[in-house]
């Protein structure tokens, strides 16, 4: 029989579009003689008071009798019993009661069996602050494995043995990994125990899995306590063929609370130089393709990769504006302009935040140049290449190239001559163009 138990949830904590969907889902089926309950995840969040991301159902009804509820339902996982029910705008997972048998893969089980209790269902879940089944209609909290007293604790348990939970599914302990980052949890000894003994199941994982619960780690507000575990127990050479550090850079942690979420090559360029050290990346050879990053992700932290021994390094610091335009902020825009313009006033905010923080001179400078809309690339010239053909007939093909950088060059030297009548001045008055 399932644990209902005395805890008191406010659903005042779950927007009024939310709970009246999930009252509508809920009564919809109970009226058809079957039970639906809130699950997992959002059920954990509710009981730490936070309102939930999403809203997973878990019920006694088979994905046809859903289908036959509802007007817009798909199949997301239709071999495992999971339907989709979509709701205006809004769209809640809901699957069906099961047990699983056999993990071949390490990651999904070989059969389910449907038709099974509550009880069964939440048994098999992995960890215990996951366990929970809240049932929005009667407000009763099923708490089978001792789930609330783990999330008052802070407490991340396998239910049942660590051994068989990672066995049956080696994303498991990355997840545990993942919740001590974002809830600031404790991993229970027994479960971490078993990290090392399931990394022959955790290397069946696909990579993309990995890099997704990677990545809600860099995001998460404590990142280190997951990297340093990561690090700890050699996960990241499961899924990578370069070595990590020995001596992580935890000194710069703190970046990652620093730079805007929309930036994810700047925070995946920061883990690298926390977990990775100094180790060159090419663009044939690093671990943003290793992780499958998608091109753009990866083309962004090549680019702070190479960018960060003038971020981070006192032995490479900029001392002049010149520097600090074709080093640092032209390379900065020139990407962002080709790939992401909309994400360029973020990344000039970050770069902007982070030398005030570490009280750096350069931050007035930087200040300055963007205020004052200093050209940085070829396209904030007054001129363009047909420009230089027309006053310059003589100049052809890569020359044109070469006149432009020279004007970009003397642009920087000289921000308030950026106009036409200045540039042919300066042209004019020197012979490097025709050399």
């Amino acid at each position: 029989m399932p644990n209902v138990v005395d805890f008191q949830i406010s659903l005042n904590l779950i927007p009024k579009e939310e709970i009246d969907n999930l009252k509508f889902i809920s009564k919809t089926l109970k009226e058809s003689g079957e039970e639906c309950f809130l699950v997992g995840g959002s059920v954990r969040d509710l009981v730490l008071g936070k309102v939930p991301h999403e809203y997973d159902l878990t019920t006694s009804a088979l994905p046809e009798t859903i289908k036959s509820k509802f007007k817009r339902v798909f199949d997301t996982g239709i071999l495992h019993g999971t339907v989709t029910i979509v709701i205006e705008k809004s769209s809640y997972e809901i699957t069906t009661y099961r047990s699983e048998q056999g993990f071949t893969d390490g990651r999904r089980p070989d059969s389910v069996k449907f038709g099974v209790s509550l009880d069964e269902d939440l048994e098999r879940r992995d960890f215990t602050i996951n366990s929970l089944a809240y049932n929005i209609i009667t407000q009763e909290l099923i708490d089978n494995h001792n789930g609330i007293a783990d999330i008052q604790n802070k407490i991340i348990r396998t239910i049942g043995k660590p051994l068989e939970r990672f066995t049956e599914d080696g994303l498991r302990p990355i997840r545990g990994i993942r919740f001590a980052s974002t809830l600031g949890f404790t991993i229970n000894q027994e479960t971490e125990s078993a990290f090392t003994e399931t990394h022959s199941i955790t290397r069946k994982v696909a990579v993309e899995r990995f890099v997704q619960e990677l990545q809600k780690i860099i995001l998460s507000s404590s990142p280190n306590i997951g990297l340093q575990k990561l690090l700890s127990y050699n996960y990241f050479q499961l899924f990578t063929s370069i070595e990590p550090t020995m001596n992580p850079k935890w000194n710069l942690e703190y970046l990652f609370q620093m730079i805007p979420s929309e930036n994810l090559g700047l925070k995946w360029a920061v883990l690298k130089e926390i977990c990775f050290g100094e180790i060159a990346m090419s663009p044939q050879k690093n671990i943003f393709r290793d992780f499958k990053l998608s091109s753009t992700i990866e083309r962004e932290a090549l680019l702070f990769s190479g960018l960060f021994p003038y971020l981070f390094s006192s032995s490479e610091k900029l001392d002049t504006k010149i520097e600090l335009k074709s080093k640092l902020l032209a390379p900065i825009k020139q990407f962002y302009q080709a790939s992401n313009p909309k994400y360029l006033d973020s990344v000039w905010r970050f770069i902007l935040t982070y030398f005030q923080a570490i009280k750096s001179e350069s931050h007035m400078q930087i200040d300055q140049i963007l205020k004052n809309e200093e050209a940085l690339v070829l396209s904030d010239l007054a001129i363009n290449g047909e420009w230089v053909n027309n006053n310059f007939p003589d100049a052809k093909g890569k020359k044109i190239g070469e006149i432009l950088r020279i004007i970009l060059e003397f642009i920087w030297e000289n921000p308030k001559k950026n106009s036409e009548k200045e540039i042919l001045v300066h042209l004019n008055s020197t012979d490097k163009m025709f050399n």
